[in-house]
């Protein structure tokens, strides 16, 4: 009887010291969308080639059929390609096909986004604007730019960024209605020619996995994005390919 309760005693004890210990987290296996693309590993999840549970909601990956790397912004028309991660400077660049920056990036700015803009010198604060499409309108360069489409319910509508720095009294906002306000925001005008992008990502923090050569994930089971400002990461003695 005493072997007994001794042995009920250690399976309770062993099975409360896994869950505090994260004991039973799953172990990913690092993935790309083709052989020389970047790897994808924790905080990133590849989607239909690794677990939901691989990585953070919000640093969410898929492949098209091209095998490229596709950011997918929340209720976004437009998909954002992947070029490069960093995992030791936890910088991504993405880059979008268009002639017209995506209003999407704009999101990014919002602190529901794990992933933001690098601050700089040439950041600036913009005001989106829906207006009927006017030839007119494309003229005034750096101050008001024609945006990519979002929502494609209202086809007939363009979206447009006019910078804070410029007067909003010399720019044709006729029958346009404003959106919304975004501060920090690169500036467009240069992401328009070069069409690429730097985000960065502090949490979670996985530098000092990586600098060491070790593997990274959350030391908690739950990975919705309520958790990744909060959550802190462990380094495991794994092989590269395993997070």
């Amino acid at each position: 009887m005493l072997l007994i309760n001794f042995l009920c005693w250690l399976l309770i004890v062993v099975d409360v010291d896994a869950v505090h210990r994260g004991v039973g987290l799953e172990i990913c296996t690092q993935a790309r969308c083709k052989p020389d693309g970047p790897a994808i590993r924790f905080p990133f999840q590849l989607k239909g080639k690794q677990s939901i549970h691989c990585g953070y909601h919000g640093f969410d990956l898929s492949c098209t059929n091209d095998n490229e790397i596709v950011l997918k912004m929340p209720a976004s028309s437009d998909n954002l390609f992947v070029e490069r991660i960093d995992y030791t400077s936890q910088e991504i660049e993405i880059y979008y096909r268009s002639n017209h920056p995506p209003r999407e990036f704009f999101d990014l700015s919002l602190s529901s986004s794990p992933l933001q803009f690098m601050p700089g010198p040439h950041n600036y604060n913009y005001t989106l604007f829906s207006c009927p499409y006017l030839e007119e309108r494309l003229s005034y360069g750096f101050c008001l730019i024609k945006l990519g489409p979002y929502h494609l319910d209202n086809p007939e509508n363009q979206t447009y960024a006019v910078n804070a720095q410029c007067s909003v009294d010399r720019i044709p906002l006729v029958s346009c209605t404003k959106l919304h306000d975004y501060t920090s925001i690169p500036d467009i005008s240069t992401f328009a020619m070069k069409k690429i992008m730097k985000l960065h990502w502090s949490k979670p923090s996985c530098r000092h996995c990586e600098e060491m050569g070790k593997a990274c994930r959350s030391k908690i089971s739950e990975y919705s994005l309520a958790h990744v400002q909060t959550a802190e990461s462990e380094c495991l003695d794994l092989p590269k390919g395993i997070i």
